[in-house]
């Protein structure tokens, strides 16, 4: 807050003009209460943004209420909205394209990392168990049996949950237990749309239930009620609501709620496009007129101009012609037909008028760019990954690339979090119920326990690299200084797990020895030398760099 001026909201007080004095002379009272007014407008206006006697401020209308209230009015014509623009958005779609492709790809594959300080194991003790993990939850996961619609495998369920939490807001996945020939494990995972969540009978909102979840005394979600077809289902009108509790009597989880908490206190999500829409919505209407000016232009070619009363150039076909127009009883004046080097014959009194309409707009591009840098700093996302171009420099582009990631990677461990570790921590729960995996002191232990056998982490593709040779180089450096570890670099390079790629490694090198052929490593040796130098470097340098200065060979060097 700004320093408040005793001595200038006392002088502001005083009458202004000789209007005031004279009220002050006449009415003394009515003059006090203008004075005490001036000081009470002069001490509101500490903060200029809640100003009320400021231009620029005076229309800023800005009701209070709580988030739910502000969001629960408006969500579904926000949702309605939102998918309108996803059909029917070629900017909208690129946007949710381009953070599902990037967030999840080809899906979030899970590592086992077991606490073994909090369980009192040993290293080995732990890899083991790890590697019982992951050989009993990828033939589940990477089968249909995981989807209760047995249409898609965890990855695509992944794809799925967040796609329709960035276009709904949020989105819901049920964890039933079905019965399945030839599967041992119960658990389902079944992804529910935003829209089918909704207080019974749509009743308004209380401090219990809020939109369409029920809270305990505690705050805490405790029951949602899902309806069982779609609130706009045109086909059967007739809606019943099911409730679900989000945990079971055992503790176990039984529904996640798929959505990014803003504010406290708040029940349900707003759409990812909620602060955009509106200029998102404007720019396809000027991109449409815009295209559509630019096709009527290259349909105009020529007016004919003439002092005769205006006709038109010949009869519409299906139309009578008119016996009175002497161009109708003349084939050759039956319209203009222009082509490659035509030559117009005009009659007496007629000229040619070309017409310019000024399209394409040459401004068109310029400004189309600026609304999608705004809408990319609402949505975290550079303005040359939001278009997929890049015509600036290297050093910029790798720049765009590393802030995008940060966002991305933000997004992934918070969905992580949210939607594949309950599941992976359900479907381990089940799997020591059964016997399958052995896990000793998990039954019956407290949750710290529990959460030190069931620790993970999530690793999606890579961040992709502008420039491979100086991505790997860098990385590589790094762990040689001891600034990183392999555990870290191997899945921003190539989104694998550095132990897969390690173990690979090791088998195509035994492979290779079978076959006689020599390993790549040691023909380098060989042909650097000791130092273990690549072939074609100077010394270690770069090709085609000189060492000290790094610059190209073929490039003027620094000082010429």
């Amino acid at each position: 807050m700004k320093r408040i001026d005793i001595q200038k909201l006392v002088e502001s007080s005083k009458p202004q003009n000789a209007v005031d004095r004279v009220i002050e002379t006449v009415a003394p009272g009515w003059g006090v209460r203008r004075r005490r007014t001036r000081f009470q407008l002069a001490m509101m206006d500490g903060y200029h943004g809640a100003s009320s006697t400021r231009r620029q401020s005076a229309e800023f209308h800005a009701p209070k209420s709580n988030p739910d209230e502000e969001l629960e009015w408006q969500r579904d014509t926000l949702q309605a909205r939102s998918h309108d623009m996803h059909r029917n958005s070629s900017v909208a779609r690129g946007i949710y394209g381009t953070l599902v492709t990037s967030v999840i790809g080809t899906g979030l594959r899970m590592k086992p990392v077991i606490n073994e300080a909090a369980l009192g194991l040993t290293r080995e003790q732990a890899a083991t168990h790890e590697k019982a993990l992951e050989a009993e939850f990828y033939p589940w996961a990477e089968s249909t049996f995981c989807d209760l619609s047995r249409d898609t495998n965890i990855y695509g369920l992944q794809a799925l949950a967040f796609r329709a939490f960035l276009v709904g807001g949020d989105s819901f996945a049920l964890l039933p237990m079905v019965e399945r020939p030839g599967m041992p494990y119960r658990t389902c995972v079944q992804i529910i749309e935003a829209e089918r969540v909704s207080n019974p009978d749509y009743k308004m909102d209380d401090d219990r239930l809020r939109g369409g979840i029920e809270f305990d005394e505690r705050g805490v979600a405790a029951t949602i009620h899902v309806s069982s077809k779609h609130p706009y289902a045109i086909r059967d009108k007739t809606i019943a609501w099911q409730p679900y509790k989000v945990f079971s009597s055992t503790g176990r989880r039984n529904v996640l709620q798929i959505y990014e908490r803003l504010w406290p206190g708040q029940s349900r999500g707003e759409p990812l496009l909620a602060p955009i829409l509106e200029p998102l919505r404007m720019l396809e209407k000027y991109t449409e007129a815009e295209l559509m000016a630019a096709v009527i232009s290259a349909m105009l070619t020529v007016f004919v101009k003439t002092e005769a009363p205006a006709q038109g150039f010949g009869p519409m076909d299906g139309m009578p012609e008119a016996k009175d127009d002497p161009r109708s009883r003349d084939p050759s004046r039956d319209g203009f037909k222009l082509g490659s080097g035509a030559i117009l014959d005009l009659a007496t009194g007629e000229d040619v008028v070309v017409v310019d309409p000024k399209r394409p707009n040459t401004g068109y591009d310029q400004f189309f760019q600026s609304i999608l840098r705004e809408v990319g700093m609402a949505l975290e996302i550079p303005y040359e990954i939001l278009i997929k171009h890049f015509t600036a420099s290297y050093s910029a582009a790798r720049a765009a690339m590393l802030e995008a990631w940060r966002a991305f990677t933000t997004r992934r461990q918070w969905f992580a979090a949210r939607f594949c570790q309950p599941i992976y921590e359900a479907f381990v729960e089940e799997g020591v119920l059964l016997g399958r995996i052995a896990l000793p002191g998990f039954v019956g232990a407290d949750q710290l326990v529990r959460q030190a056998w069931l620790g993970a982490e999530w690793t999606g593709p890579g961040r992709g690299q502008i420039d491979e040779l100086k991505e790997a180089q860098a990385a590589d450096f790094r762990i040689k200084a001891n600034l990183s570890t392999r555990a870290l670099e191997v899945p921003n390079l190539t989104g694998r797990d550095w132990e897969d790629v390690a173990k690979q490694r090791q088998r195509e090198n035994e492979f290779d020895k079978e076959l006689g052929i020599q390993a790549p490593e040691e023909k380098a040796l060989e042909e650097g030398g000791e130092n273990g130098a690549v072939p074609g470097k100077k010394n270690g340098a770069t090709p085609g760099t000189d060492k000290e200065t790094g610059d190209r060979e073929d490039q003027p060097t620094r000082g010429e």
